[in-house]
Parts: C-alpha cells; sequence; structure tokens
C-alpha cells in the first residue's frame, strides 16, 4: 500500500465506500462506532452512491469526516493489486 506524506492512500490501493465494512471505517481517524454505524446504514439503504460527499446527508458527517474518508476511499471498482 502506498501512503503519501499526507497520510492518504494511492488512488489505486483506495477501497470501494460501497463495499465498506464496520472495520474498515473503524480505522478512519476520529470514527466513532456510532458515527460508523451510521455511515453503514445510510450505504445500506442508499447503496451504490456516486460520491462520497452523499455521505454529508448523514446527520453528523462534515466536511472534516468526509475529508478523511477520502484518505482511505474512494467510489467505485477497488483496482486489482499486483500479487
Amino acid at each position: 500500500m502506498n501512503i503519501s506524506k499526507t497520510g492518504e492512500i494511492n488512488m489505486a490501493d483506495k477501497k470501494d465506500i460501497n463495499k465498506a465494512t464496520y472495520d474498515d471505517l473503524k480505522k478512519i481517524h476520529g470514527m466513532s462506532d456510532d458515527m460508523v454505524n451510521h455511515i453503514l446504514g445510510y450505504l445500506e439503504d442508499h447503496r451504490p452512491i456516486s460520491s462520497i460527499n452523499e455521505l454529508k446527508n448523514i446527520n453528523g458527517v462534515n466536511n472534516n469526516i468526509i475529508d478523511e474518508i477520502n484518505k482511505m476511499f474512494s467510489v467505485g471498482e477497488e483496482k486489482e493489486s499486483a500479487a
């Protein structure tokens, strides 16, 4: 996995937010259990989302949380990494 100096994961290494699990979301800096559950509930009802910014529709999700999610996730198919 390639991580930049800003802590952002290389685009090819990001996971599709539509396939995020509880454990994936808990890795995000500052993510509470309640927020993870709200995000997973939203994804369950609205999947697939076409933009991470759609998560702003969740009460409590602000630009700081979106920025943190963007560091680890993208929208769309995950890239296959070379073995």
